[in-house]
């Protein structure tokens, strides 16, 4: 990233820039993010916003009428992306995008006889990338309709562009994309409550998936797509109490995410997407038998081993990410309601063994929150959600592997940094009240010797 942004530099400096160079650095920051580099986060940040601004100027500066047109709605495309990666609002994303729109279709006019296959396929390519951008906003602002269209539009195109390069590299990438769109639709098709055509949708798109896989095609986007897709299917089933298809679909998403995270170690969504289909595995291992309040949940083993990796691999991205406050937060706060919720499943069973697994867990997150909490944070909202965190810890210390007395001691302590956010007049008052009644609740237990 260092190295591109270098050359990036230059090359702009020069008022020399191509789509080329610009490409490199487009998909470099949205290919690759990377664990394990502390320094990583705002290199990448600065590599966005000068490919961005590269985009902006080769769309200024577009030249031939046909090719010319193309490439300046696959540049405003793709500055829409890079846009929505600096956390701005979706508002100049649409803007650009709806531009890109614009000078699409203009250029399909000037090339409308379709003999020149490349650059039909280019075109293919580039307008579906749009409608399917536009389609994810639609769905973000509530207008499901508008986004059923554009996937529809998104998936004829898209099909039309499969069957340009039948046979040929492209192929695989085409199909992958066709793929997403279709998936993209059978999501909005539930949410319109149009259940048969949703779930059409999607089977025919994962069908299309594992078609590839199974034919040997092992291309890291296409798993990574499917495992997602997997993981999504698992939700659906599990709100319509299948949990045997739910449970069947997380197998298939976590096989698939291991296989990759053995190929791309450092590739933070990899590991952000496995951990995400184990908290839901084992949610759904614990729904699906209610005996679990009797002690004898058959699931609990399965649930707890999967509770716990996914924990580590929190506990990982946390370490990994310190230097960006709010997403190490947000990786400990699901850790650490993992861990509450493993406590919960390892107590039902007087003999499990998991306690030493849980308090190695708990050490680590603190750990980690620890380090965030000695650093200056410079937004306050964060802070006292550090702070909430801190609390909430506390309170798994005291039952998990506290004694006694030391639970009512660890309890004291929670409770006066609880207070201190109650009393602020800030944001974070009312869910520290909230962690101040739990910590007199369990105060109460532990007096009364429960």
């Amino acid at each position: 990233w260092s190295r591109t942004s270098f050359l990036l530099e230059r090359r702009l400096e020069a008022d020399d820039i191509t789509l080329q160079t610009l490409d490199r650095g487009f998909s470099e920051v949205l290919e690759e993010p990377v664990l394990g580099v502390p320094d990583a986060r705002p290199v990448r940040q600065y590599l966005i916003e000068l490919t961005l601004d590269g985009y902006r100027r080769h769309v200024r500066a577009a030249d031939d009428v046909q090719r010319g047109s193309l490439r300046q709605a696959d540049a405003l495309s793709k500055a829409a992306k890079l846009s929505r990666e600096l956390d701005k609002s979706s508002t100049e994303s649409r803007k650009l995008l709806e531009e890109a729109l614009a000078v699409c279709e203009k250029s399909a006019l000037v090339d409308g006889d379709g003999e020149n296959n490349d650059s039909q396929v280019d075109y293919l390519r580039v307008h579906s990338d749009i409608l399917v951008q536009l389609g994810v906003l639609d769905v973000a602002d509530g207008s499901l309709e508008s986004a059923k269209s554009r996937f529809e539009h998104a998936e004829r195109l898209r099909s039309d562009w499969v069957q340009r390069v039948k046979g040929e590299p492209a192929e695989a990438e085409a199909i992958r994309k066709l793929a997403n769109a279709m998936m993209n639709q059978g999501i909005v098709l539930r949410r319109l409550e149009e259940y048969g055509q949703a779930e059409a949708k999607q089977w025919n798109a994962q069908t299309l998936r594992n078609e590839q896989i199974h034919a040997g095609k092992r291309d890291a986007k296409l798993r990574f797509d499917t495992a997602k897709a997997n993981t999504n299917l698992a939700l659906l089933a599990a709100t319509e109490n299948n949990f045997t298809e739910a449970l069947d679909r997380c197998t298939q998403a976590v096989a698939l995410f291991e296989e990759l995270g053995v190929e791309r170690a450092n590739d933070v969504r990899v590991w952000g997407g496995l951990a995400d289909v184990l908290l839901l595995q084992a949610d759904l291992l614990i729904q699906s038998d209610n005996s679990l309040a009797r002690g004898t949940n058959v699931h609990r083993d399965g649930a707890i081993d999967s509770l716990l990796d996914a924990i580590g691999i929190l506990d990982n991205l946390a370490q990994t990410s310190l230097n960006h406050p709010l997403s190490a937060l947000e990786y400990l706060e699901n850790g650490q309601a993992a861990l509450f919720l493993c406590w919960e499943v390892a107590s039902q069973d007087p003999d499990s063994v998991a306690t030493d697994d849980l308090q190695v867990s708990w050490a680590n997150l603190a750990e980690k929150l620890n380090v965030l909490l000695q650093r200056e944070i410079e937004d306050p909202d964060v802070q006292d959600r550090a702070k909430i965190l801190q609390v909430q810890l506390l309170l798994v210390k005291s039952s998990l592997f506290d004694s006694a007395k030391e639970s009512l001691a660890t309890l004291d302590k929670a409770a006066a940094i609880a207070n201190e956010l109650a009393n602020s007049g800030r944001a974070s008052a009312d869910a520290a009240k909230f962690e101040l009644e739990r910590i007199d609740f369990h105060r109460q237990q532990f007096i009364e010797g429960k």
